[in-house]
């Protein structure tokens, strides 16, 4: 059954965005749309800050045994993977 987690945030330039995280087959899609437009963007290569932002999230919920040892340890690693994508480029 996939877990799905989802988040608002507004950007720099006051725009609000909503990030869907959705895990299903032990695999991460992440998406999100602007409050401008109705439709979902998946992302090959989500933004390090959601990322983050999901990391942060999934810590939390695994504090409250809402989320799986797995699905931290996941995450972890697209955080460290986006981190040194970001660093070679």
């Amino acid at each position: 059954m996939p877990k799905e987690h989802s988040w608002k945030v507004i950007d720099a330039d006051g725009a609000r965005r909503e990030v869907r995280a959705v895990r299903h087959a032990a695999k991460w899609r992440i998406q999100s749309r602007t409050s401008v437009c109705d439709n979902w963007c998946y992302h090959e290569q989500p933004l390090l800050a959601d990322l983050e932002y999901l990391r942060e999230l999934i810590q939390r919920k695994y504090q409250r045994r809402r989320a799986s040892w797995d699905e931290l340890k996941e995450v972890e690693q697209l955080v460290k993977d986006a981190r040194r994508a970001v660093l070679t480029q």
